[in-house]
Parts: C-alpha cells; structure tokens; sequence
C-alpha cells in the first residue's frame, strides 16, 4: 500500500476521517493540494504536519529557532532554487554536497516539485522538515540579503 498523506493523517490521529472527506470534498471544489486545503481551513497545523513528516518519514526536523534554517555561504544556493520558486513552494536551499543538494521542505512528498527541483538544481535532493511559515521567513531573509 502506498504512502500518501491522507494515509498518515489518519494513522498519526491528525485528523478525523469525516474531517478529511470534508477536506477532500473541499479540494475537489476548490483545486489545489490537499495539505493546502487542510490547512487553509484549519483542519491541521503546520506543528503537526511537521512532526508527522518527520516521525513518519524519518526527516529531520528543523527550527526556525534552531538557527539551522540558514544556508550555507558561498555556495550559490540562490541559482540552485530561485526565489520564485522557493518562496511560491516554501523550499530553501541549505547546502551542496558532492552529489547532493539539502533542502528544506513542508510538503516532502509534493514529488512533481521535488522532480523539477532536481531537474533545475542537477542534484539529487536531500530533505529535512519544517513548518511552512518558518521556511517562508527564512526565504525571505535568505534571498533579500
């Protein structure tokens, strides 16, 4: 059986069933992703979207208090990820390594963006986890410096 978010929802206890068939419906209405909806309307946080992915998909979770939201230096990470696309997807670019791009991620299993990133950055990726808002902060203090 596959891995999929509603899957984890359920099993973490983040969310009812009837609550995720309101947020599916909603989705079907609206458009978009469902985590998108979800937290839109409430239905989870970005604190237990976090630590879901985590725990469940054994990422590491990282801070905006941690101070480890912050890219390395001197490695050009803005050409890896533009900050179109890191502010629009709240991805950041934290470091390169031999083969390896690392990057931080809310949504660890959007795969469509995790295969253009790859594409764009001719790297393989590596994921650590975090809330939505503090990957947002940390873009716009990363790219506007």
């Amino acid at each position: 059986m596959a891995v999929t978010l509603e899957s984890l929802l359920l099993k973490e206890g983040i969310i009812s069933k009837n609550r995720l068939e309101e947020g599916l419906f909603l989705q079907k209405r609206k458009g978009g992703r469902l985590l998108e909806v979800l937290l839109s309307v409430g239905f989870v946080s970005e604190d237990e979207i976090a630590r879901m992915y985590s725990r469940r998909l054994s990422l590491p979770l990282l801070t905006g208090d941690s101070g480890r939201l912050e890219p390395a230096a001197d490695q050009n990470l803005e050409k890896a990820i533009p900050y179109e696309i890191a502010a629009k997807n709240f991805v950041l670019p934290l470091c390169r390594t031999l083969q390896d791009l690392v990057i931080v991620n809310y949504d660890p299993m959007n795969f469509d963006l995790l295969y253009e990133l790859e594409k764009m950055a001719g790297s393989n990726l590596k994921q650590a986890v975090a809330r939505r808002s503090d990957i947002q902060l940390a873009v716009e203090e990363f790219y506007k410096s």
